[in-house]
């Protein structure tokens, strides 16, 4: 008797040992999933699109969420959330297994509210996404992250108005030129040093504006620093009328990369030990990934 059970209990852990190998088996042939040995999971090969615009999933770390609900998916789906007391442009998303993992994040989800809820019919749109998890080096536990990708809607005046809202830097908010309005003005201008009044200055901060290539591109940084990075929120952005500058804590000395999109030829600028910047082509957005080495590189040196 004690031997027929020993045996039963012996079948039972193969049986457990065969499963956890067949899930991860199946997960490591998922498009993009590159497992580590610390038990991370990233998808450093998922790119956006021409057509499309990443959008990060908020609150992912509240959710309750397994190993299962990791992956990659053409079959992402968004819904407006009609009830949520604290955002009124909450939109929900969910998984390819129907699983709610997070939100569209703040600030950029009023128009996909606004088009969700417009048309009864159409109430949900399919997208793609993904889940993947890294091990938060602080608590030695791992954590799920995502971004999803939704389509460009160039053709739609409110997605522009609203989408220039999100980005466009005002003249009022914090920039590279705010500190020198007075004696350094006439050095930034190119003119002679003569004593002129701040609406010069402003004149001149109104020609920065952010487009949404830039933002797409800083969106691409912050998703390579993500797994690396306690708070991801340390990753900021300050345009100037040359370059778009990528900082750590908001900090001039801190530079990550620069993206010079200002001609017809795209180039993302990468500082070595030194903070010696070197200038590389981009055929297109996605090339951003080739420098991930260099851009991580960048962010560990401070």
């Amino acid at each position: 008797m004690t031997l027929f059970i020993g045996i039963v209990l012996f079948c039972i852990v193969i049986g457990a040992l065969f499963k956890n190998a067949q899930e991860k088996a199946a997960l490591e042939e998922l498009h993009g999933l590159t497992p580590a040995s610390d038990g991370s999971i990233t998808f450093d090969d998922i790119r956006c699109r021409a057509d499309e615009c990443e959008y990060r999933i908020a609150g992912i770390t509240h959710r309750e969420l397994s190993r299962r609900d990791v992956g990659y998916s053409d079959h992402f789906m968004i819904k407006a959330d009609r009830t949520n007391r604290y955002d009124k442009y909450a939109v929900e998303i969910y998984n390819d297994r129907g699983r709610f993992v997070g939100y569209i994040e703040r600030g950029r989800n009023k128009y996909w509210h606004n088009r969700l809820v417009s048309d009864p019919e159409k109430s949900t749109l399919e997208c793609r996404g993904y889940v993947g998890m890294f091990l938060q080096k602080e608590d030695d536990c791992l954590e799920y992250y995502g971004r999803i990708f939704l389509p460009v809607i160039v053709e739609d005046e409110e997605y522009r108005k609203i989408m220039r809202g999100t980005i466009k830097k005002k003249a009022e908010s914090k920039s590279i030129l705010a500190p020198t309005l007075k004696p350094q003005s006439a050095e930034l201008t190119g003119t002679e040093s003569t004593k002129q009044p701040e609406p010069s200055s402003d004149r001149k901060e109104s020609r920065i504006v952010t487009t949404e290539e830039e933002m797409q591109g800083f969106y691409i940084v912050r998703s390579i620093l993500y797994p690396e990075m306690d708070d991801i929120n340390r990753v900021v952005h300050r345009d100037t009328q040359s370059y778009f500058g990528i900082l750590l804590d908001d900090n001039n000395r801190k530079p990550i990369c620069r993206l010079h999109f200002n001609s017809s030829n795209k180039y993302l600028e990468t500082f070595d030990a030194e903070r010696k910047g070197s200038k590389h082509l981009l055929q297109s957005l996605n090339d951003i990934y080739k420098y991930r080495n260099e851009i991580v590189a960048a962010c560990k040196m401070y």
